[in-house]
């Protein structure tokens, strides 16, 4: 217990300066080839500071992982296109910073989100992180219905695990309630906006 306690401590230097520190994060480094292949990130993205790649807002939102839930915000949502660096750089950037204190983040695409679904194979991060969650398709067929029902479904379960959601969602004015509903829009509009 007062290891997680110094992590918790440490998680400001550990985004802003970013060192992973032999002694606390021995067994990450022992395992950092895994990690970063099951998160979905360059490994190298560990021993960089997430300043380098996120705006100081976003580092702000970071360093509040681990209370958020208690705050009553479940996501923050990139409603704007960055081209530099990329939102899947900011996202890999975050899923890192989260993996050095030892919070389990994923970046899924939004297709792997969908399969997952699917077959029931879901992973339950603490922080899931989806670069193309909603890109201003509409649900006018039934494959785009399906998968506006489960990204809903999706966000609203994780809301009640108490589990973070980070995505990018184009910010099409009244056209988001109208695919995934008045409650996931709701949901989404109750994240921090980037």
């Amino acid at each position: 217990m007062a290891n997680e306690n110094a992590i918790v401590d440490d998680i400001d230097q550990a985004i802003d300066a970013s060192p992973v520190l032999d002694e606390v994060h021995r067994r990450l480094i022992q395992e950092l080839p895994h990690l970063a292949k099951v998160a979905h990130i360059p490994e190298h993205l560990v021993y960089k500071p997430l300043s380098g790649f996120c705006t100081p807002e976003e580092v702000e939102w970071v360093r509040g992982v681990r209370s958020h839930p208690e705050n009553g915000c479940y996501g923050m949502w990139y409603s704007v296109m960055s081209e530099s660096p990329t939102i899947m750089e900011r996202m890999q950037a975050i899923a890192a910073a989260c993996l050095r204190n030892f919070i389990d983040a994923r970046v899924m695409s939004m297709q792997e989100v969908i399969n997952a679904l699917s077959s029931d194979t879901m992973p339950e991060p603490t922080v899931l992180l989806i670069p193309n969650f909603w890109t201003g398709w509409k649900a006018e067929n039934a494959g785009h219905k399906y998968k506006a029902e489960r990204l809903g479904e999706l966000l609203i379960s994780r809301q009640l695990a108490g589990h973070l959601t980070v995505i990018y969602a184009e910010n099409k004015s009244g056209l988001m309630g109208q695919v995934f509903g008045l409650e996931v829009a709701q949901l989404i509009a109750q994240f921090k906006q980037i």
